[in-house]
């Protein structure tokens, strides 16, 4: 065999090694490919997708709400128009008009000018001492005016000013009057306080029974917040989901270093299990 001919075939040898060689390898490493594709595959199978029911289930507990969470059963206007309705019912009950009649009568009887003969009760300013007895009228002298209690003389300028009005005409009728203003402003001002009392725990009381919660000061319905929290469930979800997966291709890179992806898969985020019936 001439020198040529052993060149050439130690060439072709050489050639069909290196083919091998190389076909071999890419071989194995679309084989260690496609082993990591089915391990993905399958680890993304396994993760378990968000559950619906289960998920409404917590968030009605959490909440402290039944389940399933009913919608409202009247609108906030109608709530209103109850406990309003209500309440003025429950202040015409508490603060009848005899009542207010009675006092006044009794004002009215108290603050008059004492009479001759009439036992009066009055203390004196200057001592804050309680007189007691029977007025025998008043004189007038140079020194003043003074008024005849049984065998006692009083000037009038000594005696306490809420008691002038026994002894001094046209005082009797402002007193009254004075008194019976501020009766009324205080029976008004007590109305009104019970009222609003009233009003704020029938709103309380009707609005959770019609299916509203406070938050963030505002009565809300509970269907609204059970949904918002429902969602806040999925969000969360969705957001492990991600890290989840991001690990799984992370851990199996090719040789752990090639990432490796997927053509068509069915992750378990695009899976939702459906509330049973």
């Amino acid at each position: 065999m001439s020198t040529e001919n052993k060149s050439g075939c130690a060439l072709l040898l050489i050639t069909l090694a290196l083919l091998l060689f190389f076909g071999t390898g890419g071989w194995y490493v679309q084989k260690q490919y496609k082993t990591k594709q089915k391990s993905i595959q399958a680890e993304l199978d396994a993760i378990e997708p968000f559950d619906e029911k289960t998920a409404q289930k917590n968030a009605a507990d959490e909440l402290g709400f039944p389940y399933p969470v009913p919608p409202p059963t009247m609108t906030p206007q109608e709530i209103r128009q109850k406990a309003e309705k209500e309440a003025m019912q429950a202040v015409k009950k508490a603060f009848k008009g005899i009542v207010y009649a009675k006092k006044q009568a009794e004002i009215l009887k108290k603050y008059k000018t004492a009479k001759s003969g009439d036992t009066v009760t009055f203390m004196l300013g200057t001592t804050g001492k309680e007189i007691t007895g029977v007025y025998n009228g008043f004189y007038t002298d140079a020194k003043g005016r003074y008024i005849k209690v049984d065998f006692h003389e009083y000037r009038l300028p000594d005696i306490m000013e809420d008691y002038l009005y026994l002894f001094v005409d046209g005082m009797a009728a402002k007193t009254a009057n004075d008194k019976i203003r501020a009766l009324k402003k205080a029976f008004e001002k007590q109305k009104k306080t019970f009222y609003k009392k009233k009003y704020e725990t029938l709103l309380t009381e009707y609005y959770k029974k019609a299916g509203y919660s406070r938050k963030n000061g505002e009565w809300t319905k509970n269907i609204d917040i059970f949904n918002e929290l429902l969602e806040k469930k999925r969000k969360q979800y969705e957001k492990d989901n991600e890290k989840l997966k991001k690990r799984i291709y992370e851990k199996n890179k090719l040789f752990g270093l090639i990432g490796v992806n997927l053509v068509e898969f069915n992750t378990a985020d695009s899976r939702t299990k459906q509330s049973s019936k």
